[in-house]
């Protein structure tokens, strides 16, 4: 019984010793890891459109779960944005004091301090 048990394990190292990815070149394992963080990076990117009240479209845009985003506007201004303290939902503001508040599909964008404007999200 021993032998036989033995034998068997021998035989699962051996295949997995043979297996096709110690066979891969240097190169090719270091493209297909580029790929897969590519991947993971892509599949991390979302992108929500808000409008306000007089129709002004925005996009907020971020690759790293909203702890820095880019927010956009129809004139084609885009501003940086860090993510800060928020009791509830996700605020992010820049040094310029534009910042962008929301939850649950509405929130308030500020373009300048104490100038809020009210938006509602898009999907």
């Amino acid at each position: 019984m021993f032998k036989v048990l033995s034998c068997a394990a021998l035989a699962l190292v051996l295949l997995g010793c043979g297996s096709n990815q110690l066979r891969q070149s240097p190169d090719s394992a270091m493209n297909k890891q580029a790929q897969s963080e590519k991947t993971i990076t892509q599949e991390n990117a979302k992108t929500f459109y808000f409008v306000d009240d007089k129709g002004k479209k925005l996009s907020l845009s971020s690759n790293d779960d909203f702890n820095t985003a880019v927010l956009k506007d129809d004139s084609g201004k885009s501003y940086d944005l860090k993510r800060e303290r928020a009791a509830d939902g996700i605020y992010m503001e820049n040094k310029d004091g534009v910042s962008i508040h929301f939850k649950k599909g509405e929130g308030i964008v500020e373009f300048s301090k104490y100038k809020s404007i009210p938006i509602t999200e898009v999907k």
